[in-house]
């Protein structure tokens, strides 16, 4: 069965609760160990983000949204970066966007982006 859909409310919050952990989740150690720590954290942001919300999310669902902005938030810096190489030194057509879900800083700083106008506006129309 389906889950009601978030609100950015509630993305707001589970981004928030998972930026405490983010050093456990982005952690590129590998083994038993790791993704045993990994699975425990996610838990802990389970029982975080449901102490705070009025609707029960499961770890998967919220591990399923982070990893959705993900990438969303690679997808818009590769605009970005496309951007700046077709401009040829000229002026860019991408300006920044104040979308919390995407500038929150839970994503790295190569992944900060700027939505480019020109080719996301239409997107969110």
């Amino acid at each position: 069965m389906r889950s009601v859909n978030f609100l950015n409310e509630e993305k707001l919050l589970c981004l928030h609760v998972i930026k405490k952990y983010r050093h456990i989740i982005e952690s590129r150690a590998t083994g038993v160990v790791t993704w045993k720590q990994k699975a425990n954290v996610w838990k802990i942001i389970e029982k975080e983000y449901n102490e705070q919300s009025s609707v029960y999310r499961s770890a998967d669902v919220l591990k399923r949204l982070y990893n959705n902005k993900n990438k969303e938030a690679r997808k818009a810096a590769v605009t970005v970066r496309m951007d700046r190489q077709t401009t040829g030194g000229g002026p860019s057509t991408c300006v920044p966007i104040n979308d919390p879900d995407l500038s929150l800083d839970i994503i790295n700083k190569k992944k900060q982006c700027l939505v480019c106008l020109a080719k996301m506006a239409v997107m969110h129309r």
